[in-house]
């Protein structure tokens, strides 16, 4: 993204970055190959920016990857809304699934029978190409209910819009 900024854009930049600037001695031709003879300066500049990048994160944990929260996850299941304060997920790692909704068969409106919400029925997309952003919805899990063989039934809030009352349950 610096490579956008002007001179004045980067004089206000806080955050540690290398930049090199480039003078020809004479007049480049269309076409001709260019190369670079970094000299030892470059690299004493390169040397002290490595120093200072791994001075910057001693004793700081590394971030936790997608990898790490699946492994960590793999085998527990998800927080509800009411366990999440005492076991938070890493920071910046939320819920999330893939749905399409259904009707009911008989037309009914389920409802939550301890909470009195009125429960979109869910179900997996039904193709693969149905695997996209638009059927992606950020969910508040509400209740787990444990199912035979560690599986987990679960009661989500999905958030499908902006607003305060964008939501399905």
């Amino acid at each position: 993204k610096f490579l956008e900024y002007t001179v004045d854009e980067m004089a206000t930049v806080s955050e540690m970055v290398l930049v090199m600037r480039v003078a020809a001695r004479r007049d480049i031709r269309k076409g001709e190959e260019i190369t670079l003879n970094y000299g030892s300066s470059w690299q004493n500049a390169w040397n002290d920016y490595e120093a200072q990048w791994e001075r910057s994160k001693q004793g700081k944990p590394h971030p936790f990857k997608a990898d790490d929260v699946k492994a960590k996850y793999k085998a527990r299941p998800f927080e509800t809304v009411d366990t999440l304060s005492a076991h938070p997920y890493p920071e910046h790692v939320e819920t999330a699934c893939f749905l399409e909704t259904k009707s009911r068969p008989d037309g009914t409106i389920m409802t939550h029978q301890q909470h009195g919400w009125d429960i979109t029925m869910f179900d997996n997309p039904s193709t693969y190409e149905k695997y996209d952003g638009s059927h992606f919805y950020k969910v508040s899990i509400l209740e787990r209910k444990e199912a035979p063989g560690f599986f987990y039934n679960y009661t989500v809030r999905a958030r499908i819009g902006n607003g305060e009352y964008d939501f399905e349950d």
